[in-house]
């Protein structure tokens, strides 16, 4: 009875080795895939504040002189501080591992569109962000 205890045993710990080595072998790969979608959700998120401004000063654009709309982009990118610069009919939307672009139909823009409330005017047909 003893030899059949001690067999068990060793089997056991046999198969407590296997599932460790397993565990060891996965568990990076898992991490790995998990920053890899941590990083697309940031660009969709990224891509989404973007197409949002875009589409403000486009649709302010469009409506003329007079225009006034309030609105809100996220205030971080999952957890992430972001920046905004509009330059050159171009949109910039960048964070600690990544940016974003998108073009604007005028040049005429004044202000910083910031994370969380804005106000978008269009005054003589300059776009202004307070």
């Amino acid at each position: 009875m003893s030899h059949t205890k001690a067999q068990i045993s060793l089997e056991f710990m046999v198969l407590v080795g296997f599932v460790l080595l397993a565990f060891t072998i996965y568990t990076p790969i898992l991490w790995q895939q998990q920053n890899e979608i941590l990083g697309e959700r940031k660009t969709l998120i990224g891509e989404k504040i973007a197409l949002t401004l875009k589409n403000e000063i486009d649709m302010a654009v469009m409506f003329g002189s007079g225009y006034e709309r309030n609105f809100t982009i996220p205030d971080y990118i999952l957890n992430s501080k972001y920046t905004i610069t509009v330059h050159d009919r171009i949109i910039n939307v960048k964070w600690d591992t990544g940016e974003t672009q998108e073009m604007i139909i005028t040049n005429r823009t004044s202000g910083i569109p910031s994370p969380g409330k804005n106000t978008i005017l269009n005054e003589d047909d300059e776009i202004v962000f307070k």
